[in-house]
């Protein structure tokens, strides 16, 4: 293998395939990154067997071929290399890199024991807007389960419909769920449930505007990403491809109140530095805060024994019985930050029943958290 390309070129490959780099494992070429010089392009490659990420970047390719270098090392010296043309030459499980004077020679292994990014054979294939999918996932993601002994919940639920897409995530103690209509999706219904380091890989690589085509298998998941046509000079396509956790999703449809009897709208910034504010005086092993809502007034409140208490009032919109109830901070603010609306309602029925919080200028997507016992 023989190449010339550019430093900047090579930073933007090893950034975008580095997290799929394996962080500790049993297999030494796990930690390496896979080079494959083909023609006008080198193919960069890395997996820690859950995810895999590949991306391409222009290269004058002299020679073809392929090698796998230890991610870290590969990085730290393309990092130190001055800006401008780059050589890299390998043979014999030895990569040769040179810029303007200055030569490194760094030890790898064959390409060859590799593992093999495979592509996702399948028929339920479909295409987005990269900015839907990533906001669908954000809005979700948060509630994802960090309990490994739950693991049908570290991942979020993908359903594609024939007009639809819903994005779904609970760890027993808030839900959400935001749906969105597509012009074209699937010719029948099909679910996947999506690991959370795929989605945090997928909501980073999605930063910039790009088509999206999905493919879901038995299995696995992948996402093809096209760069923008100006961007297209700097890189190339990008595919990220990831196992699907295994097992039946709970029917968290059955966990959303199908009606309330208190409803109360409040602006989403002003609740937000509320429970923030409560949150400080909040007992560190619950991290509850009350919430008194009666005759258009809301009172939020905490308090640790021995600490001390914190208490504010602000107007709502709310007309009904006085209810009183507690949830954690931590949960409503995850929420409340992934709202963009300015006004939020929140539906009530019992004290110790779950509550929903939704965005009132958005239909679609609304988010269910469970109370805490209050005395």
């Amino acid at each position: 293998m023989k190449i010339n390309c550019f430093q900047g070129d090579l930073i933007r490959g090893i950034q975008t395939v580095g997290s799929a780099v394996a962080g500790r494992a049993t297999l030494p070429i796990l930690t390496n990154i896979l080079l494959e010089a083909k023609k006008g392009k080198i193919e960069l490659s890395a997996t820690d067997l859950e995810i895999g990420i590949k991306c391409s970047v222009p290269a004058q390719v002299k020679k073809e071929g392929a090698i796998t270098i230890p991610a870290k090392r590969f990085s730290d010296i393309v990092r130190e290399l001055p800006e401008g043309p780059v050589e890299m030459e390998a043979e014999d499980s030895q990569m040769k890199i040179s810029s303007s004077g200055i030569f490194f020679k760094v030890l790898g292994l064959p390409a060859e024991e590799f593992p093999t990014l495979s592509e996702v054979e399948s028929e339920n294939r479909f295409s987005l807007d990269s900015q839907l999918l990533r906001g669908m996932v954000q809005k979700t993601i948060f509630a994802n389960s960090r309990d490994e002994t739950r693991y049908i919940l570290n991942g979020s639920y993908l359903e594609m419909e024939t007009d639809r897409i819903i994005m779904t995530a609970t760890d027993g103690h808030r839900l959400a769920t935001v749906s969105r209509r597509i012009e074209k999706g699937l010719k029948k219904k099909i679910g996947a449930i999506i690991p959370t380091k795929a989605l945090n890989e997928l909501n980073r690589l999605l930063e910039e505007p790009k088509e999206v085509e999905a493919a879901i298998g038995e299995n696995q998941i992948s996402f093809s990403l096209d760069l923008p046509a100006e961007a297209s000079a700097q890189a190339g396509g990008i595919i990220l491809s990831s196992k699907l956790i295994e097992g039946q999703f709970p029917d968290y449809k059955q966990l959303i109140p199908k009606k309330s009897t208190k409803k109360l709208s409040i602006n989403r910034e002003k609740l937000l530095k509320g429970v923030r504010r409560a949150a400080l005086l909040a007992d560190a092993r619950t991290g509850a805060v009350e919430l008194l809502a009666y005759s258009n007034k809301l009172i939020i409140r905490s308090q640790t024994p021995q600490v001390g208490e914190a208490r504010e009032e602000m107007d709502i919109d709310y007309s009904g019985e006085e209810i009183r109830t507690a949830y954690s901070a931590r949960y409503i603010l995850d929420i409340l930050k992934n709202i963009s609306s300015e006004e939020v309602s929140l539906e009530l029925n019992e004290p110790l029943s779950p509550g929903v919080i939704r965005p009132v200028s958005e239909e679609d997507y609304l988010c269910v958290i469970m109370p805490m016992r209050i005395t």
